[in-house]
């Protein structure tokens, strides 16, 4: 792999795994109560929905993914160890299972001007198992 490939993996990387860091701590504030999830969404939306923050997180989605797509074209065959190929295959997995969450959410934001908080992204996803088992599936491969 090419130096600058490494660095721009690592450096999309961090940003990702900050992002779903902060994603899942928000997350677990349900333990304590539904205020406490909306109160620290607002904190971290804040700097997630600012433009810098827009382009450095959508950056690096789209940088990783890619880098994923290349490293995968680049294979002289796809005879790989098992780890390698669950690996790679659970990778490629997580942008089309978090599609359907993106636009649900940054989506309604975005382009309706819709802030949907906890109650609703909960209800929503308590209401239609596929969803449910998508979004759980997500967090897990994540």
């Amino acid at each position: 792999m090419r130096r600058w490939e490494r660095r721009l993996r690592n450096w999309s990387g961090l940003v990702l795994a900050t992002f779903i860091c902060l994603h899942l701590v928000n997350h677990s504030a349900g333990l304590i109560s539904l205020a406490a999830m909306e109160q620290i969404r607002l904190v971290v939306a804040t700097v997630w929905r600012s433009i810098p923050g827009t382009v450095v997180l959508y950056s690096a989605l789209i940088v990783h993914f890619v880098l994923a797509l290349m490293s995968l074209y680049r294979r002289t065959t796809l005879r790989t160890p098992l780890w390698e190929g669950a690996q790679l295959w659970l990778g490629l997995s997580i942008l089309p299972l978090l599609s359907g969450h993106i636009a649900a959410t940054r989506g309604a934001w975005w382009v309706l001007g819709n802030t949907i908080d906890y109650e609703g992204v909960i209800a929503g996803l308590w209401s239609n198992p596929w969803l449910l088992s998508k979004q759980l599936l997500l967090v897990v491969i994540v």
